[in-house]
Protein backbone atom coordinates (compact mmCIF):
# COMPACT_ATOMS: atom_id res chain seq x y z
CA UNK A 1 0.00 0.00 0.00
CA UNK A 2 1.59 3.09 -0.98
CA UNK A 3 0.37 5.89 1.74
CA UNK A 4 1.00 9.53 0.24
CA UNK A 5 1.20 12.56 2.29
CA UNK A 6 -0.50 15.78 0.37
CA UNK A 7 -0.82 19.60 1.58
CA UNK A 8 -4.34 19.92 -0.86
CA UNK A 9 -7.62 17.64 -0.73
CA UNK A 10 -7.30 14.22 -2.23
CA UNK A 11 -10.32 13.59 -4.80
CA UNK A 12 -11.34 10.43 -5.38
CA UNK A 13 -13.50 8.57 -7.51
CA UNK A 14 -16.83 9.52 -7.20
CA UNK A 15 -15.91 12.84 -6.41
CA UNK A 16 -15.32 13.03 -2.79
CA UNK A 17 -12.74 15.00 -1.39
CA UNK A 18 -11.02 14.52 1.68
CA UNK A 19 -9.02 16.63 3.36
CA UNK A 20 -5.99 15.06 4.49
CA UNK A 21 -5.98 15.40 8.35
CA UNK A 22 -9.49 16.79 8.46
CA UNK A 23 -12.43 14.34 9.56
CA UNK A 24 -14.29 11.46 8.02
CA UNK A 25 -16.83 12.37 5.45
CA UNK A 26 -19.47 10.65 6.95
CA UNK A 27 -18.97 12.68 10.08
CA UNK A 28 -21.51 15.29 9.29
CA UNK A 29 -22.90 14.35 5.50
CA UNK A 30 -24.01 18.32 4.68
CA UNK A 31 -20.09 19.31 5.15
CA UNK A 32 -18.97 17.06 3.11
CA UNK A 33 -21.43 17.99 0.20
CA UNK A 34 -20.32 21.81 0.58
CA UNK A 35 -16.88 20.58 0.08
CA UNK A 36 -17.44 18.08 -3.15
CA UNK A 37 -19.65 20.98 -4.83
CA UNK A 38 -17.00 24.37 -3.67
CA UNK A 39 -14.52 21.99 -5.36
CA UNK A 40 -16.51 21.43 -8.73
CA UNK A 41 -16.86 25.01 -8.75
CA UNK A 42 -12.56 25.50 -9.62
CA UNK A 43 -13.39 23.48 -12.88
CA UNK A 44 -16.74 25.99 -13.86
CA UNK A 45 -16.64 29.14 -16.11
CA UNK A 46 -19.23 30.81 -14.01
CA UNK A 47 -18.25 34.39 -12.62
CA UNK A 48 -19.74 35.16 -9.10
CA UNK A 49 -20.20 38.53 -9.60
CA UNK A 50 -22.76 41.28 -9.29
CA UNK A 51 -22.88 44.59 -10.05
CA UNK A 52 -19.02 44.51 -9.95
CA UNK A 53 -18.91 42.97 -6.47
CA UNK A 54 -18.22 39.14 -5.86
CA UNK A 55 -20.61 36.78 -4.36
CA UNK A 56 -18.25 35.27 -1.45
CA UNK A 57 -21.38 35.07 0.43
CA UNK A 58 -23.85 33.44 -2.12
CA UNK A 59 -21.10 30.98 -2.84
CA UNK A 60 -21.01 29.41 0.54
CA UNK A 61 -24.65 29.58 1.11
CA UNK A 62 -25.42 27.41 -2.48
CA UNK A 63 -22.94 25.12 -0.97
CA UNK A 64 -25.61 24.04 1.58
CA UNK A 65 -28.76 24.38 -0.62
CA UNK A 66 -29.78 28.14 0.34
CA UNK A 67 -29.49 31.14 -1.08
CA UNK A 68 -30.18 34.79 0.07
CA UNK A 69 -29.82 34.33 3.64
CA UNK A 70 -27.62 37.32 4.65
CA UNK A 71 -26.81 40.42 2.52
CA UNK A 72 -22.74 40.28 3.31
CA UNK A 73 -20.18 37.71 4.40
CA UNK A 74 -19.69 40.55 7.57
CA UNK A 75 -23.99 39.61 7.82
CA UNK A 76 -23.14 36.01 7.95
CA UNK A 77 -20.37 36.01 10.29
CA UNK A 78 -22.19 38.29 12.45
CA UNK A 79 -25.09 35.35 12.93
CA UNK A 80 -23.24 32.42 12.84
CA UNK A 81 -20.60 33.48 15.24
CA UNK A 82 -23.09 33.54 17.93
CA UNK A 83 -23.77 30.44 18.41
CA UNK A 84 -19.41 29.38 17.54
CA UNK A 85 -17.02 28.51 20.22
CA UNK A 86 -15.07 31.63 20.98
CA UNK A 87 -11.74 29.25 20.77
CA UNK A 88 -13.01 28.98 17.11
CA UNK A 89 -11.87 31.72 16.36
CA UNK A 90 -7.58 31.29 15.81
CA UNK A 91 -5.61 30.22 13.45
CA UNK A 92 -4.81 27.65 15.71
CA UNK A 93 -7.99 26.44 16.21
CA UNK A 94 -8.37 25.47 12.19
CA UNK A 95 -6.27 21.65 13.60
CA UNK A 96 -9.65 20.53 14.93
CA UNK A 97 -11.64 22.05 11.96
CA UNK A 98 -13.41 19.82 9.93
CA UNK A 99 -13.61 19.80 6.18
CA UNK A 100 -16.55 21.73 5.49
CA UNK A 101 -17.07 24.43 7.87
CA UNK A 102 -17.08 28.05 7.02
CA UNK A 103 -14.27 30.43 7.46
CA UNK A 104 -14.29 34.25 7.66
CA UNK A 105 -12.39 36.66 7.21
CA UNK A 106 -12.63 40.21 8.11
CA UNK A 107 -14.16 43.56 6.56
CA UNK A 108 -11.57 45.80 4.74
CA UNK A 109 -11.73 48.05 1.50
CA UNK A 110 -10.16 45.33 -0.55
CA UNK A 111 -13.97 43.84 -0.06
CA UNK A 112 -16.00 46.66 -0.12
CA UNK A 113 -16.33 46.32 3.71
CA UNK A 114 -18.60 43.37 2.79
CA UNK A 115 -16.33 40.88 4.71
CA UNK A 116 -15.01 37.61 3.04
CA UNK A 117 -16.30 33.86 3.43
CA UNK A 118 -15.66 30.27 2.01
CA UNK A 119 -15.87 26.93 2.69
CA UNK A 120 -12.61 25.22 4.55
CA UNK A 121 -11.18 22.00 2.83
CA UNK A 122 -8.77 21.21 5.65
CA UNK A 123 -4.87 21.66 6.18
CA UNK A 124 -5.39 25.44 6.02
CA UNK A 125 -7.02 25.20 2.49
CA UNK A 126 -10.19 27.05 1.63
CA UNK A 127 -12.78 27.44 -1.40
CA UNK A 128 -14.12 30.98 -2.07
CA UNK A 129 -14.76 33.70 -4.60
CA UNK A 130 -11.79 36.22 -5.28
CA UNK A 131 -12.57 39.82 -6.41
CA UNK A 132 -12.69 39.26 -9.82
CA UNK A 133 -15.71 36.44 -9.58
CA UNK A 134 -13.75 33.30 -9.77
CA UNK A 135 -14.22 30.47 -7.45
CA UNK A 136 -10.22 30.16 -6.30
CA UNK A 137 -8.44 27.74 -3.95
CA UNK A 138 -6.23 30.14 -1.61
CA UNK A 139 -4.62 29.00 1.85
CA UNK A 140 -6.49 30.35 5.27
CA UNK A 141 -3.23 32.03 6.84
CA UNK A 142 -1.98 33.53 3.09
CA UNK A 143 -5.25 35.10 2.93
CA UNK A 144 -5.04 35.96 6.65
CA UNK A 145 -1.65 37.48 5.96
CA UNK A 146 -1.96 39.43 2.56
CA UNK A 147 -5.83 40.14 2.03
CA UNK A 148 -8.13 40.03 5.25
CA UNK A 149 -7.40 39.50 8.36
CA UNK A 150 -9.30 35.83 9.59
CA UNK A 151 -11.91 35.84 11.98
CA UNK A 152 -12.80 32.66 12.52
CA UNK A 153 -14.82 29.30 11.16
CA UNK A 154 -18.30 27.98 12.20
CA UNK A 155 -20.65 25.18 10.88
CA UNK A 156 -23.59 25.88 9.05
CA UNK A 157 -26.32 26.92 10.28
CA UNK A 158 -28.62 23.15 11.41
CA UNK A 159 -32.27 24.17 8.94
CA UNK A 160 -29.32 24.48 6.36
CA UNK A 161 -30.41 21.19 4.56
CA UNK A 162 -27.27 20.78 2.12
CA UNK A 163 -26.60 21.01 -1.55
CA UNK A 164 -28.77 19.34 -3.91
CA UNK A 165 -30.84 18.48 -0.67
CA UNK A 166 -34.12 20.74 -1.10
CA UNK A 167 -34.63 23.89 -3.04
CA UNK A 168 -33.01 27.36 -2.26
CA UNK A 169 -34.42 29.01 1.03
CA UNK A 170 -35.36 32.35 0.30
CA UNK A 171 -34.42 34.88 3.25
CA UNK A 172 -37.45 35.83 5.04
CA UNK A 173 -38.30 39.81 4.20
CA UNK A 174 -37.39 42.02 6.79
CA UNK A 175 -40.10 43.26 8.87
CA UNK A 176 -41.52 46.70 8.03
CA UNK A 177 -40.36 49.07 10.81
CA UNK A 178 -42.94 50.31 13.77
CA UNK A 179 -45.34 52.94 13.33
CA UNK A 180 -44.33 56.33 14.40
CA UNK A 181 -45.94 57.98 17.46
CA UNK A 182 -48.16 61.30 15.78
CA UNK A 183 -46.06 62.92 18.18
CA UNK A 184 -42.61 62.07 16.46
CA UNK A 185 -44.57 62.35 13.07
CA UNK A 186 -45.63 66.04 14.20
CA UNK A 187 -42.12 67.06 15.32
CA UNK A 188 -40.07 66.31 12.20
CA UNK A 189 -42.71 67.35 10.23
CA UNK A 190 -41.63 70.68 11.76
CA UNK A 191 -38.61 70.41 11.71
CA UNK A 192 -38.67 69.00 8.14
CA UNK A 193 -40.83 71.41 6.69
CA UNK A 194 -38.52 74.53 8.14
CA UNK A 195 -35.51 73.68 6.03
CA UNK A 196 -37.26 72.83 2.98
CA UNK A 197 -38.53 76.60 3.86
CA UNK A 198 -34.74 77.84 4.29
CA UNK A 199 -34.02 75.78 1.01
CA UNK A 200 -36.55 77.32 -1.05
CA UNK A 201 -35.38 80.75 0.34
CA UNK A 202 -32.30 80.44 -1.63
CA UNK A 203 -33.01 78.51 -4.61
CA UNK A 204 -36.49 77.99 -5.73
CA UNK A 205 -37.71 74.40 -6.00
CA UNK A 206 -34.37 73.05 -4.55
CA UNK A 207 -36.00 70.49 -2.66
CA UNK A 208 -38.94 69.70 -4.84
CA UNK A 209 -42.10 68.44 -3.48
CA UNK A 210 -42.45 65.71 -0.87
CA UNK A 211 -42.98 62.14 -1.82
CA UNK A 212 -45.20 61.61 1.35
CA UNK A 213 -45.31 62.23 5.00
CA UNK A 214 -42.39 61.61 7.59
CA UNK A 215 -41.53 57.92 8.15
CA UNK A 216 -39.38 55.41 10.12
CA UNK A 217 -36.47 53.94 8.74
CA UNK A 218 -33.54 51.67 10.96
CA UNK A 219 -30.81 53.28 11.95
CA UNK A 220 -28.65 51.55 14.54
CA UNK A 221 -27.22 54.71 16.33
CA UNK A 222 -30.58 56.70 16.43
CA UNK A 223 -32.72 56.66 19.61
CA UNK A 224 -34.81 52.72 19.86
CA UNK A 225 -32.52 51.95 16.86
CA UNK A 226 -34.99 54.21 14.31
CA UNK A 227 -35.48 57.49 12.78
CA UNK A 228 -37.42 59.82 10.86
CA UNK A 229 -36.91 60.51 7.46
CA UNK A 230 -38.55 62.02 4.76
CA UNK A 231 -38.35 61.68 1.00
CA UNK A 232 -38.45 64.48 -1.83
CA UNK A 233 -38.36 64.91 -5.55
CA UNK A 234 -34.47 65.78 -5.10
CA UNK A 235 -33.17 64.60 -2.00
CA UNK A 236 -33.58 62.63 2.29
CA UNK A 237 -33.90 64.92 5.31
CA UNK A 238 -33.32 62.84 8.12
CA UNK A 239 -33.98 63.61 12.59
CA UNK A 240 -32.01 61.13 14.55
CA UNK A 241 -33.62 62.30 17.94
CA UNK A 242 -37.49 62.71 18.53
CA UNK A 243 -36.35 65.42 20.92
CA UNK A 244 -34.06 67.08 18.97
CA UNK A 245 -34.93 69.33 15.79
CA UNK A 246 -31.31 68.83 14.09
CA UNK A 247 -32.05 67.77 10.47
CA UNK A 248 -29.60 65.83 8.65
CA UNK A 249 -29.29 65.45 4.81
CA UNK A 250 -28.64 62.15 3.72
CA UNK A 251 -26.30 61.02 0.59
CA UNK A 252 -29.19 59.50 -0.66
CA UNK A 253 -27.88 60.07 -5.26
CA UNK A 254 -24.55 58.32 -3.26
CA UNK A 255 -26.49 55.29 -1.84
CA UNK A 256 -28.35 54.82 -4.94
CA UNK A 257 -25.72 54.83 -6.78
CA UNK A 258 -23.32 52.55 -5.35
CA UNK A 259 -25.66 50.40 -3.55
CA UNK A 260 -24.40 51.13 0.03
CA UNK A 261 -27.59 52.13 2.79
CA UNK A 262 -25.98 53.64 5.68
CA UNK A 263 -27.69 52.10 8.32
CA UNK A 264 -25.98 53.59 11.20
CA UNK A 265 -22.92 56.51 11.40
CA UNK A 266 -20.71 53.39 10.21
CA UNK A 267 -22.92 50.50 9.41
CA UNK A 268 -23.97 50.06 5.59
CA UNK A 269 -26.20 47.24 3.78
CA UNK A 270 -25.53 46.35 0.09
CA UNK A 271 -27.90 46.44 -2.04
CA UNK A 272 -28.33 46.91 -5.85
CA UNK A 273 -27.38 50.42 -7.19
CA UNK A 274 -30.85 51.54 -8.52
CA UNK A 275 -31.89 50.91 -12.20
CA UNK A 276 -33.68 54.45 -12.59
CA UNK A 277 -33.26 57.31 -14.32
CA UNK A 278 -30.71 59.83 -12.40
CA UNK A 279 -33.55 62.94 -13.85
CA UNK A 280 -36.64 63.18 -15.91
CA UNK A 281 -39.18 60.66 -16.19
CA UNK A 282 -38.78 56.56 -15.76
CA UNK A 283 -38.92 56.40 -19.17
CA UNK A 284 -36.29 59.32 -19.62
CA UNK A 285 -33.13 57.24 -21.89
CA UNK A 286 -30.37 58.92 -19.80
CA UNK A 287 -28.26 57.39 -17.76
CA UNK A 288 -29.44 55.57 -14.47
CA UNK A 289 -27.98 55.34 -10.96
CA UNK A 290 -26.84 52.00 -11.96
CA UNK A 291 -25.27 53.09 -14.67
CA UNK A 292 -22.92 55.72 -13.22
CA UNK A 293 -21.46 53.05 -10.76
CA UNK A 294 -17.96 52.69 -11.74
CA UNK A 295 -18.08 54.23 -14.68
CA UNK A 296 -18.47 57.60 -13.53
CA UNK A 297 -16.97 56.82 -9.95
CA UNK A 298 -14.80 60.15 -10.47
CA UNK A 299 -18.36 61.81 -9.62
CA UNK A 300 -18.01 60.86 -5.99
CA UNK A 301 -14.91 61.49 -5.69
CA UNK A 302 -13.58 64.77 -3.61
CA UNK A 303 -13.24 67.85 -6.54
CA UNK A 304 -10.65 70.66 -5.84
CA UNK A 305 -11.80 74.04 -5.45
CA UNK A 306 -12.21 75.94 -9.02
CA UNK A 307 -14.51 79.07 -8.26
CA UNK A 308 -15.72 81.22 -11.58
CA UNK A 309 -14.87 77.83 -13.56
CA UNK A 310 -17.60 76.76 -16.28
CA UNK A 311 -19.09 73.04 -15.40
CA UNK A 312 -17.19 71.20 -18.51
CA UNK A 313 -18.09 67.75 -17.05
CA UNK A 314 -20.52 65.79 -20.02
CA UNK A 315 -22.51 62.30 -19.53
CA UNK A 316 -23.36 59.86 -21.94
CA UNK A 317 -26.83 58.02 -21.81
CA UNK A 318 -24.45 55.33 -21.10
CA UNK A 319 -22.85 56.52 -17.90
CA UNK A 320 -19.55 57.56 -19.50
CA UNK A 321 -18.24 60.53 -18.23
CA UNK A 322 -16.57 62.96 -20.41
CA UNK A 323 -14.72 66.44 -19.87
CA UNK A 324 -13.94 67.91 -22.95
CA UNK A 325 -15.04 71.20 -24.47
CA UNK A 326 -17.96 71.75 -26.06
CA UNK A 327 -18.01 71.30 -29.94
CA UNK A 328 -20.53 73.58 -31.16
CA UNK A 329 -23.93 76.19 -30.16
CA UNK A 330 -26.05 73.56 -29.44
CA UNK A 331 -23.93 71.75 -26.86
CA UNK A 332 -25.86 71.60 -23.32
CA UNK A 333 -22.83 72.94 -21.71
CA UNK A 334 -23.23 75.92 -23.74
CA UNK A 335 -26.68 76.41 -24.08
CA UNK A 336 -26.70 76.31 -19.98
CA UNK A 337 -23.40 77.94 -19.91
CA UNK A 338 -24.39 80.62 -17.10
CA UNK A 339 -26.41 78.74 -15.37
CA UNK A 340 -23.47 76.29 -14.47
CA UNK A 341 -20.74 78.37 -13.20
CA UNK A 342 -19.10 77.00 -9.89
CA UNK A 343 -19.31 79.67 -7.22
CA UNK A 344 -18.38 78.50 -3.67
CA UNK A 345 -16.78 75.57 -2.17
CA UNK A 346 -17.57 73.83 0.32
CA UNK A 347 -14.79 72.24 2.52
CA UNK A 348 -16.83 70.10 4.51
CA UNK A 349 -18.20 68.03 1.73
CA UNK A 350 -15.26 69.21 -0.82
CA UNK A 351 -17.60 70.22 -3.87
CA UNK A 352 -18.33 73.43 -5.73
CA UNK A 353 -22.26 74.48 -5.96
CA UNK A 354 -23.67 76.26 -9.34
CA UNK A 355 -25.57 78.68 -9.85
CA UNK A 356 -28.31 76.70 -11.72
CA UNK A 357 -30.09 73.51 -11.58
CA UNK A 358 -29.20 72.02 -15.26
CA UNK A 359 -27.05 68.85 -15.46
CA UNK A 360 -25.51 68.28 -19.20
CA UNK A 361 -26.83 64.91 -20.11
CA UNK A 362 -26.01 63.67 -23.90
Amino acid sequence: MLLISLALPLIIGNGVVIAAGGTSADADPSLQLAVTWATQQLSVSKLWLEDGSSLCGKFVENAFGVTAQYPTAHDMYLALEKSSDPAQRTLASLQRAPAGVIVFFAQNAGNDNNGHVGIYLGNDQFIGVVTSGHVRQHGVRWWDEHTSRFLGWAYPRADWPGYGKSKPIARAAPAAPPAPSAQAIEGATRAFQAQWNAGEAVMRNLWGPSRATPEQEPYSDASGGYRMVQYFDKGRMEADSPTDNTVTFGLLATELITGKVQVGKTTFQSRDPADIPIAGDASNSGPTYADLNGRAAKLLAPMPSRPSMAVSADVSAAGDVSETSATSDTDVRTVAKSDTTLTTYDGSTQRSPHTGQRLGLR
